[in-house]
């Protein structure tokens, strides 16, 4: 299944992207709410497993040592740049390539 288009087409990015921003928001929200739901302690920054059942995290101002008994790593994402289609670094200009 993919995208049809007959005759001329315009895309609203600020509008696209304002909608993809809400729908992440949302989905971001529903994640912390199942963590704190279980008692999952988040921490933001660069780690490294120090030994077994220790971790260190590291933010821009401080390193935190915590011990662990379950761990979940989650390295999170980047935008994929899908070719002939790509964003610019500001979201603001699309480029269709033949």
């Amino acid at each position: 299944m993919g995208i049809d288009v007959h005759g001329s087409f315009s895309m609203d990015m600020m509008s696209l992207m304002k909608r993809k921003n809400k729908i992440l928001e949302t989905q971001r929200k529903g994640i912390a709410g199942t963590l704190d739901h279980h008692n999952v302690t988040v921490h933001f920054g660069h780690a490294r497993i120090i030994q077994p059942g220790k971790i260190m995290v590291e933010t821009l101002d401080q390193s935190l040592v915590r011990n662990y008994d379950r761990l979940i790593i989650a390295t999170g994402t980047r935008p994929l740049d899908i070719r002939p289609i790509s964003f610019d670094l500001t979201f603001n200009t699309l480029n269709i390539k033949n």
